[in-house]
């Protein structure tokens, strides 16, 4: 489905660490054995959490909805475990005054029934140095662009 080699690595080793674990798992759906679309979502503490979605130029071109199929086999697949929440993962949190690509994930997310909430994010960054060059590059982008 298009994704870069650096992707791939790690999607390997995600596999090979947490997936025994019981913490990953990872949706395809296909037809006719043609790979139209992935879905993956880490799992742990009852809460079921979206990390990865992709779908074929064929999937969008031919609007397949094979996200929808997805999503609905992972909410089916996280009761039948027992799990408790199902995070769809990150949405604008003013969608209106985003641009259409941004309303159009939170419409999509919005159907499934769910509430919007919001959650902290922590992060620490494994090289500081190159971190702090990338955010002010970015800072000066916005800035520029803006």
């Amino acid at each position: 489905l298009g994704l870069r080699s650096t992707s791939l690595r790690n999607l390997t080793e995600m596999w090979r660490i947490l997936r025994p674990a019981g913490m990953l798992e990872i949706f395809l759906a296909s037809r006719q054995g043609e790979l139209l679309g992935g879905l993956g979502v880490w799992q742990h503490a009852g809460v079921v959490v979206e990390w990865g979605s992709v779908q074929s130029e064929r999937a969008r071109v031919e609007k397949l909805y094979c996200s929808d199929l997805l999503k609905w086999e992972v909410i089916r697949w996280g009761h039948g475990r027992g799990y408790r929440l199902y995070d769809l993962a990150g949405v604008a949190p003013d969608p209106d005054r985003a641009d259409p690509k941004k309303r159009g994930i939170y419409q999509f997310k919005a159907k499934w029934g769910g509430r919007y909430r919001e959650s902290q994010v922590f992060f620490k960054p494994l090289k500081p140095l190159r971190h702090k060059i990338l955010k002010l590059g970015s800072s000066l982008a916005r800035k520029l662009l803006g």
